[in-house]
């Protein structure tokens, strides 16, 4: 039993078994087409449609619409497994998926147009715009903007793309766009997560009727979204926001066990020592301990998100806020994981060595896609720790979507 079967099954229960397994099926498949998934800069059809027969990309939708609506305990094992086979496509699972947690918001009319008849629906979404404009229009807005970094943006059927305050009185709301409106915009070209597909999304002066908009933060000046509905059911913006930062974590914590998959099994085929007296690793006390430390590292990854993802879960069941410290928590464990997968993931090129980094390799490609993921955005263990700090000296954290200063 591999190191990741073993924290999977621990872990696991009966619906999520049974998701986790669906999951490790497919990492054969996802890792022979991850070389093809990062050459063209998107995923196969073959793996999308392998994770719709799963019921993969069904993982935080509602029952009511046909889905699982999984817990965030649940979800982060589900597309943790995803990521030992694949990260780009752990990546878009994993933010497909939110996306949909974030599409339960609105309107039942909206939610009826998604996914009435079409469970499986796709949605890409992005939270920052660039340039986003959005007027009042009879029954509806006229919006433009553009949004990057939009996740299987290449597959989806709907966008959520957000409208977040750049000025004083501005609310932070949500906007539910057909792909057909949108234009989408070849800039997604990096060296790591590139079969992600996270191009530019683009809109000119498109109408998006009123039903398919929603507030997540209301201010009372702000007239251009003062008869948009608010979140439906039960949803706390700070719940909400932490779950969106939680998520990512999974696809990292799935690289780091692949890596650490590729460097025992070359271990253990014989692997020598180059200029050293070891015809055999693994008989290495300082290979031993990179292992032990490697090992550490992922398992301490798990328990701080699983902690996290504890918290978020519990505020769910209760329909309770996060007071500030959890809230922040959650934000700096989040930050451990992308570290100490970073850290599990280069004591384990150390072992291996040079030969990590041939092109035949996948563990190059590993060690790529996790440097790339690890810094998103939201997840800036480096804000984090600041957000942190200011909590622990009394002056008021920023949180994720915050006005910027």
């Amino acid at each position: 039993m591999t190191l990741a079967e073993s924290i999977a099954d621990d872990l696991a229960g009966d619906v999520t078994d049974d998701l986790v397994s669906r999951a490790r099926e497919l990492v054969p498949m996802l890792r022979v087409n991850a070389e093809r998934a990062e050459r063209e800069r998107r995923l196969p059809e073959a793996n999308l449609d392998a994770l719709r027969s799963a019921g993969l990309l069904r993982l935080s939708l509602p029952r009511r619409h046909g889905g699982y609506e999984l817990g965030v305990r649940s979800f982060l094992q589900v597309c943790a497994e995803l990521g030992r086979g694949c990260g780009s496509t752990a990546w878009v699972a994993t933010l497909l998926n939110t996306n949909l947690y974030t599409a339960s918001a609105f309107p039942d009319r909206a939610r009826a147009e998604v996914f009435d008849g079409n469970p499986d629906a796709v949605l890409s979404g992005v939270i920052l715009g660039s340039g986003v404009s959005v007027e009042r229009a009879d029954g509806g807005y006229l919006v433009s903007g553009q949004w990057g970094f939009a996740t299987g943006c290449l597959h989806a059927d709907w966008a959520v793309l957000g409208r977040t305050p750049e000025n004083p009185g501005d609310s932070h709301a949500a906007l539910l766009v057909p792909m057909q409106d949108l234009r989408v915009r070849d800039t997604w070209n990096v060296v790591g997560m590139a079969g992600t597909g996270s191009n530019t999304l683009v809109a000119e002066q498109i109408f998006v009727p009123e039903h398919r908009a929603v507030v997540l933060s209301r201010s009372s000046t702000d007239e251009v979204f003062s008869s948009a509905a608010d979140p439906s059911g039960w949803q706390d913006q700070a719940v909400r926001r932490a779950v969106l930062v939680l998520g990512i974590a999974a696809p990292l914590l799935g690289l780091a066990q692949h890596a650490y998959e590729l460097v025992t099994d070359s271990l253990n085929n014989g692997r020598k020592i180059a200029y050293s007296e070891y015809r055999d690793a693994r008989n290495s006390a300082t290979i031993q301990l990179a292992l032990g430390r490697a090992a550490h590292l992922i398992d301490s990854s798990w328990m701080h998100a699983l902690r996290s993802a504890d918290d978020l879960d519990r505020a769910e069941s209760r329909r309770s806020s996060l007071d500030e410290f959890t809230r922040m928590r959650i934000r700096t464990d989040t930050g451990v994981v992308a570290r100490e997968c970073r850290a599990a993931v280069e004591t384990l090129l150390d072992v291996n060595g040079a030969g990590s980094f041939s092109c035949g390799n996948p563990l190059q490609r590993v060690w790529r896609d996790l440097e790339v993921a690890s810094r998103h955005g939201i997840i800036n263990p480096l804000m984090a720790d600041e957000g942190m700090a200011r909590l622990a000296a009394g002056a008021a954290a920023q949180s994720v979507g915050s006005e910027q200063r």
